[in-house]
Formats: structure tokens, sequence, C-alpha cells
């Protein structure tokens, strides 16, 4: 499945660039029309680029967090995601970069919570009221991603994903 999902992310961003192609361009958008292609990398892997070449290209970040000293161009994640993601974090008592197996259990714990999937899927259909092309990245988001594919499932939506990678010595620890 992790394959596959990856694979729908290449076939979504093949498609950018092409406005007259694309969903949501010329005419009503219905739930077919919508793409969500969620961004997973650690720090410093180049999750923010790619989030940045996504929304130059129509994706849309809901609520992106402005850039700062060390990423003046922007982070490209939504504030909402990443409090969202915080927040979880805290209630499994699991670290960003959290080494314990345990952790993992914790996590799907919340990943298959009803309510939790119900707080995402309702943020999601209000943020493709918006736009109908949506990215999203968070470093936590590894954490989480079966919690945003059961509740963009809920909506009709398949996501993608673009997952980043870059030797372990030059990301953040």
């Amino acid at each position: 499945a992790w394959t596959a999902r990856v694979a729908g992310a290449a076939a979504i961003v093949s498609g950018v660039g092409e406005p007259a192609a694309s969903p949501g361009f010329g005419g009503p958008v219905t739930v077919s029309d919508r793409s969500l292609v969620m961004v997973i990398g650690p720090g410093r892997s180049g999750t923010s680029s790619m989030a940045g070449a996504l929304a130059a290209c129509g994706f849309h970040v809901p609520g992106a967090i402005r850039g700062n000293q060390t990423n003046p161009t922007g982070f490209f994640e939504p504030r909402w995601v990443v409090n969202l993601h915080k927040r979880l974090l805290e209630k499994a008592g699991v670290g960003t970069l959290d080494p314990d197996p345990a952790a993992i259990d914790r996590i799907a714990r919340i990943n298959q919570s009803p309510e939790e999937q119900r707080s995402v899927r309702e943020w999601l259909e209000a943020r493709f009221e918006e736009n109908p092309r949506l990215v999203l990245k968070d470093p936590r988001m590894v954490w989480f991603h079966d919690l945003w594919v059961a509740a963009a499932d809920q909506i009709g939506v398949t996501p993608g994903f673009v997952v980043m990678v870059r030797h372990p010595a030059e990301v953040s620890s």
C-alpha cells in the first residue's frame, strides 16, 4: 500500500504545470478533482523546497507558517497541522524522533481514533472548500500518515506522497 501511495504522488506531481489539464481548473470542482499531496521527510531534507515548488505550481498550503531566519522563503507547513501533530505526539508520550519501538503502538491508537479522524476529516473538508489542490507538510507527518490517509479516504480522496530522502548526516538530528 505504501508503494502504491508513493507512486500516486508521482502521478499527481507529474500533472503539475499543465493547468488546462489539471484537476480543479476550468469548471466546477467535483470530489474526484480533489488532490492531496503530503510531503514527508526529516528536517533539512528538502521538504520545504518540495512543498514550495508544489505551491508555486498551484497547490495550496492552508494557513502556512511564514519564514524566519532559518528558512526565509517559508516552511510551507499549515499551522493547524503542526499544532495537531505536536498535540498528538504529546498525548501519546512520543517525541518527534522517538526511537522507542513502543511509540509505534501508541501512535497507532491515535491514528485509529474515530475522534481524531473526524477532526482531520472536517479540517480537510473545509480546506477543500477553499482549494481543490492541497499540499501538506510537517516533519512529524511520518507518525500520522495513517491518520491522514483514513480521513482523506472518508471524503473520497486518495492522497499522494512525496518522500524526501537525504543522507542522515545532512539532516536534522
